[in-house]
């Protein structure tokens, strides 16, 4: 185990340098860029040589070594990039890919905005056998107008992030295992809970 200093380039010309361990994971150097650019990590891809590299990569597996340089791009659909986080993080078995147009997701409902963009005003994710926390990236979908989750095994706390969710008509937790109060971030929404 070694100590490298890497440098990460943006099509801007800025670089960032980044102090790690060369055993760390891809997903784990993009959580220390993250802090430095004030992005989520999971909208920041890291390329090398040409080549997106993959979370689960280890550094020291594919060559990357001390005063290496790095390039990164931040992906544009944020929403996009929200839900398939969501979708990792609960390992969840749906059509949601890259390779679809959004509005053919399963468990989601699109709108069209005045710009000609998609925008994610429904998701119901109820009776899909989800466990563990809701992750706090859920807060991110803020156009969202409609959120069920109940009737899973969720547990852990509710996460204060969903109160930035204030386009939200209806927001539906419960038959969970939840073992905490509800934020005071959720229960300040404006709209009809079921949790």
């Amino acid at each position: 185990m070694s100590k490298l200093q890497l440098y990460v380039k943006g099509i801007t010309g800025t670089t960032i340098t980044i102090s790690c361990l060369n055993d760390i994971k891809i997903r784990d150097l993009k959580n220390l860029f993250s802090n430095e650019i004030g992005k989520d990590s999971y909208m920041i891809r890291l390329l090398f040589k040409n080549i997106e590299l993959e979370d689960e990569n280890f550094l020291n597996e594919i060559g990357i070594e001390n005063e290496t340089t790095l390039y990164y791009m931040i992906k544009l659909n944020e929403e996009v990039e929200t839900l398939m986080e969501i979708k990792r993080h609960w390992n969840l078995n749906n059509n949601w890919s890259r390779d679809l147009h959004l509005r053919d997701w399963d468990e989601i409902e699109v709108h069209e905005d005045s710009e000609e963009k998609f925008i994610v005003k429904f998701l119901n994710l109820s009776y899909e056998g989800l466990t563990g926390e809701i992750p706090k990236e859920i807060g991110n979908l803020r156009n969202l107008e409609y959120l069920r989750l109940d009737n899973n095994q969720l547990t852990g706390e509710i996460p204060k992030e969903i109160g930035n969710l204030t386009n939200l008509n209806l927001l539906i937790l419960y038959e969970n295992q939840f073992t905490c109060e509800i934020p005071k971030e959720v229960k300040d929404l404006n709209c009809c809970k079921k949790i």
